[in-house]
């Protein structure tokens, strides 16, 4: 991460990571985010803060939990 995404809590940093990446199109509407378990090594952070971080971008309106399947990117 750059030195603008080392300043706030970490799972605000990991979920501005990700926003950035759906904004650029890396991340499709409708493409899956990779599992909680997969951000926790990916990123090297705890489940809460991986969890956290999700939520955080699911109440922001770019995620969606689907039951048993994970997150998901929303159509904007």
């Amino acid at each position: 991460m750059d030195a603008e995404q080392r300043t706030g809590p970490l799972y605000l940093q990991l979920a501005s990571h990700y926003r950035r990446a759906i904004a650029a199109g890396s991340l499709a509407p409708a493409a899956r985010m990779p599992s909680v378990r997969a951000l926790m090594a990916l990123h090297r952070v705890s489940l809460a803060t991986a969890l956290q971080a999700c939520r955080h971008l699911e109440s922001e309106g770019l995620l969606e939990a689907r039951p048993r399947q994970g997150y998901f990117v929303r159509a904007t």
